[in-house]
């Protein structure tokens, strides 16, 4: 894709070659915001496997969803943001994971912190992959 400048007028990617910003960032962003959402409900309602068709492990779940949150935000934010929010993110599933020891129907796990602070990292390394451009391809595709 050629090298990558950072414009800092916008929050997105600009290329030498000319590929702007992303056309529907406040979309993909809405969506971003979505992710965290459904990790904070999900995580503090009784009983969440009544709710979801998944049925793999916790601790394989909590890394799922951490990487998913983790590598959506990378695709809608410009890269050096991404340590900030990579922060944020696991700041926000160490409360999560204290508050669920608060509930009395939910119980803190060291365990599921471990597993948000992998997916976290899974989902930061996959913000510096070529996975990055995939917003920027697919509106390539949709939107032309």
């Amino acid at each position: 894709m050629g090298n990558i400048k950072r414009a800092r007028s916008t929050n997105a990617y600009e290329t030498i070659s000319g590929e702007g910003a992303l056309r529907y960032s406040n979309l993909w962003r809405a969506i971003a915001y979505l992710i965290i959402l459904s990790i904070i409900v999900l995580s503090l309602i009784p009983n969440p496997e009544e709710v979801t068709p998944f049925s793999a492990s916790d601790k394989v779940l909590h890394v799922i969803a951490y990487a998913v949150a983790m590598f959506w935000f990378g695709l809608c934010f410009r890269r050096d943001r991404l340590y900030i929010i990579g922060v944020i993110l696991i700041v926000l599933g160490i409360i999560i994971e204290f508050i669920q020891g608060q509930t009395g129907y939910r119980e803190m796990s060291l365990y599921d912190i471990f597993a948000n602070i992998t997916g976290v990292v899974i989902g930061f390394l996959l913000s510096f992959s070529r996975l990055s451009w995939a917003l920027h391809y697919f509106e390539k595709l949709l939107f032309r």
